[in-house]
Protein backbone atom coordinates (compact mmCIF):
# COMPACT_ATOMS: atom_id res chain seq x y z
CA UNK A 1 0.00 0.00 0.00
CA UNK A 2 1.36 3.18 -0.77
CA UNK A 3 0.82 6.68 1.12
CA UNK A 4 0.44 9.88 -0.42
CA UNK A 5 1.74 13.06 1.14
CA UNK A 6 0.02 15.95 0.33
CA UNK A 7 1.90 19.63 -0.40
CA UNK A 8 0.75 22.83 1.30
CA UNK A 9 3.68 24.88 -0.85
CA UNK A 10 7.00 24.74 -1.93
CA UNK A 11 9.44 26.97 0.20
CA UNK A 12 12.19 27.58 -1.97
CA UNK A 13 15.74 27.91 -0.22
CA UNK A 14 19.54 28.09 -1.55
CA UNK A 15 22.61 26.27 0.07
CA UNK A 16 27.02 26.64 -1.22
CA UNK A 17 27.97 23.47 -2.50
CA UNK A 18 31.25 24.71 -1.67
CA UNK A 19 30.91 26.62 1.44
CA UNK A 20 28.12 24.43 3.21
CA UNK A 21 26.19 28.03 3.53
CA UNK A 22 22.35 27.72 3.36
CA UNK A 23 19.63 30.47 3.16
CA UNK A 24 16.35 31.37 2.30
CA UNK A 25 16.79 34.70 0.41
CA UNK A 26 18.45 34.65 -3.56
CA UNK A 27 22.37 34.94 -3.47
CA UNK A 28 23.40 38.25 -5.34
CA UNK A 29 25.59 36.05 -6.89
CA UNK A 30 22.50 34.22 -8.86
CA UNK A 31 21.53 37.56 -9.81
CA UNK A 32 17.91 39.09 -9.26
CA UNK A 33 14.82 37.45 -11.64
CA UNK A 34 12.61 40.10 -13.45
CA UNK A 35 9.23 39.06 -12.58
CA UNK A 36 7.92 40.50 -16.40
CA UNK A 37 10.34 38.38 -18.28
CA UNK A 38 11.76 36.05 -16.13
CA UNK A 39 15.02 36.60 -17.04
CA UNK A 40 18.32 37.27 -14.56
CA UNK A 41 20.06 40.23 -14.13
CA UNK A 42 22.58 41.79 -11.70
CA UNK A 43 23.59 44.70 -9.97
CA UNK A 44 26.71 46.62 -10.68
CA UNK A 45 28.97 46.88 -7.39
CA UNK A 46 30.14 50.10 -8.43
CA UNK A 47 27.54 52.05 -10.06
CA UNK A 48 24.49 49.76 -8.36
CA UNK A 49 23.28 49.95 -11.73
CA UNK A 50 20.88 46.82 -13.60
CA UNK A 51 23.51 44.81 -16.05
CA UNK A 52 22.40 41.88 -17.53
CA UNK A 53 26.60 41.20 -17.37
CA UNK A 54 27.50 39.37 -13.98
CA UNK A 55 30.66 40.02 -12.05
CA UNK A 56 30.38 36.40 -11.30
CA UNK A 57 30.81 34.66 -14.71
CA UNK A 58 33.54 31.98 -14.50
CA UNK A 59 34.64 29.26 -16.82
CA UNK A 60 36.11 26.04 -15.67
CA UNK A 61 39.10 25.27 -18.38
CA UNK A 62 40.37 22.07 -18.78
CA UNK A 63 44.36 21.71 -18.77
CA UNK A 64 45.76 21.03 -21.82
CA UNK A 65 48.90 19.23 -21.19
CA UNK A 66 50.96 18.38 -23.94
CA UNK A 67 54.14 16.69 -22.06
CA UNK A 68 52.15 14.16 -20.85
CA UNK A 69 52.59 15.05 -17.08
CA UNK A 70 50.23 12.66 -15.14
CA UNK A 71 50.11 15.49 -12.62
CA UNK A 72 48.58 17.70 -15.29
CA UNK A 73 45.74 15.39 -16.58
CA UNK A 74 42.43 16.05 -15.46
CA UNK A 75 43.16 19.50 -14.08
CA UNK A 76 40.74 22.22 -14.12
CA UNK A 77 40.91 26.06 -13.34
CA UNK A 78 38.80 28.71 -13.47
CA UNK A 79 38.84 32.05 -15.37
CA UNK A 80 36.08 35.23 -14.14
CA UNK A 81 35.28 36.44 -18.28
CA UNK A 82 35.14 39.97 -17.03
CA UNK A 83 37.57 40.33 -14.45
CA UNK A 84 40.67 38.25 -16.55
CA UNK A 85 41.22 36.88 -12.82
CA UNK A 86 42.15 32.73 -12.49
CA UNK A 87 42.31 30.68 -9.70
CA UNK A 88 42.65 26.81 -9.50
CA UNK A 89 40.03 26.62 -6.36
CA UNK A 90 36.68 26.16 -7.70
CA UNK A 91 34.77 30.00 -6.96
CA UNK A 92 32.57 30.03 -4.27
CA UNK A 93 30.08 31.57 -6.40
CA UNK A 94 29.57 28.85 -8.52
CA UNK A 95 28.37 26.15 -5.28
CA UNK A 96 24.95 28.32 -5.23
CA UNK A 97 21.96 26.02 -6.20
CA UNK A 98 18.23 26.36 -5.44
CA UNK A 99 16.28 23.92 -4.04
CA UNK A 100 12.58 22.95 -3.54
CA UNK A 101 11.89 22.87 0.30
CA UNK A 102 8.13 20.85 0.42
CA UNK A 103 5.92 21.34 3.06
CA UNK A 104 4.08 18.58 4.31
CA UNK A 105 0.32 18.83 5.38
CA UNK A 106 -1.29 17.11 8.10
CA UNK A 107 -3.13 14.99 6.26
CA UNK A 108 -1.92 11.50 4.65
CA UNK A 109 -4.33 9.83 1.92
CA UNK A 110 -3.81 6.06 1.56
CA UNK A 111 -3.68 4.50 -2.22
CA UNK A 112 -7.14 2.24 -2.53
Amino acid sequence: MFQWVELKRNSVFYHNTITGETQRERPEEMGFKDEKTGRIYWRDSHTGEATWESEHWWTEVKVVDEHNRPDADGRVYWVNEKTKESTWEQPAVMGWQEWNDPVVSDSMHDDL
